[in-house]
């Protein structure tokens, strides 16, 4: 990890329309640098928080887990609609995306995907999000599902699914109880046969905020030690959280945390059968279980915890021990 100094401007109402103009700079000391520029304006002023977004930018980072660095330069459209208790959001991405060496030690899986390649792609999510908290949540429940349709354009083709769900709910003496279940699958034959899939758009586990006693990127396939990433995985987790002690004292915003997480990351057997997909997922499959302290910090939360992973590849990189993960989607 890096430290990030991030640079924020808005220009509110330019056009007399409720619109918003927004400038933001994220600058790390070596590996990170993001820049986007994004103009949104109310879609219907009937529809409370609906509006159209669109924007460009640059992003650029090393993937140190993957041996690489990735720049992605583009633009995006997309339409922002309230319906019930649900948003759905609908639009489209045009990504020229360049993958370069960060070292000498790129693996030749990563080198031969090294180079430009263009996403031109449609997406759309549904989301009911009903916690009391994005941070430490004590009841309600997250669904979130994601579709990406890329081949419109440009060189890459796949169909991408991608769903996160969560479910928090309160015991007894202040505990909270928290299940998570997450999953995707990434196809790149259904538009153009043969195609192959790319680096930039496989999915990737591990983490602080993944499948906890492991590196980031650290489960799943990998060729000289840089993770490759998978077209298929699945993970879940069960966390339980308390009250310290002292509770008087520091209120809500610590609580003990004990946790279980697992998952799998993998590739699809060339055609494959329904008993080839659950066998190559079991033969990646990676469990932690530890314990540690969970910090609310509004926005997100910080965890510091103590974990015990139990690997089912010798391949998954470890960190048998304490581990620090400050984020806002945890598993």
């Amino acid at each position: 990890n890096e430290g990030v100094m991030n640079f924020s401007g808005r220009l509110r109402n330019t056009l007399g329309s409720g619109d918003v103009l927004r400038a933001d700079a994220n600058i790390g000391y070596s590996r990170l640098s993001q820049y986007s520029m994004s103009f949104s304006f109310p879609f219907s002023h009937r529809i409370a928080t609906s509006n159209f977004t669109t924007s460009v930018y640059q992003n650029s980072i090393d993937q140190l887990a993957s041996s690489h660095r990735e720049t992605i330069r583009g633009t995006s459209a997309f339409l922002n609609l309230p319906v019930s208790s649900a948003r759905y959001s609908i639009g489209m991405t045009c990504d020229w995306r360049e993958v370069g060496g960060v070292h000498t030690r790129m693996p030749f899986s990563v080198r031969e995907e090294a180079g430009h390649s263009l996403k031109s792609a449609l997406s759309h999510s549904f989301e009911i999000d009903t916690r009391d908290s994005p941070a430490i949540p004590k009841k309600g429940f997250l669904l979130r599902l994601t579709q990406e349709l890329a081949g419109l354009g440009g060189d890459v083709h796949f169909v991408k699914q991608h769903f996160q769900a969560q479910l928090n709910f309160s015991l007894p003496r202040s505990i909270v109880v928290s299940g998570s279940l997450q999953g995707g699958v990434l196809l790149p034959g259904l538009i153009q046969p043969g195609s192959r899939t790319h680096i930039s758009d496989r999915f990737f586990l591990g983490g602080p905020l993944s499948v906890r006693g492991y590196h980031m990127r650290g489960v799943g396939p990998r060729q000289e030690g840089a993770s490759l990433g998978g077209e298929m995985y699945t993970a879940g987790g069960v966390h339980v959280f308390t009250p310290l002690p002292f509770r008087p004292l520091f209120g809500e915003k610590i609580r003990l945390h004990g946790f279980v997480t697992a998952g799998s990351l993998s590739n699809l057997p060339s055609g494959a059968g329904h008993g080839q997909v659950v066998q190559s997922l079991k033969n990646q499959l990676a469990w932690s279980y530890g314990a540690g302290l969970a910090i609310d910090l509004g926005i997100g939360r910080l965890e510091i915890n103590y974990c015990v992973p139990k690997p089912g590849d010798s391949s998954h990189s470890l960190v048998n021990g304490v581990q620090v993960g400050v984020g806002v989607d945890f598993l």
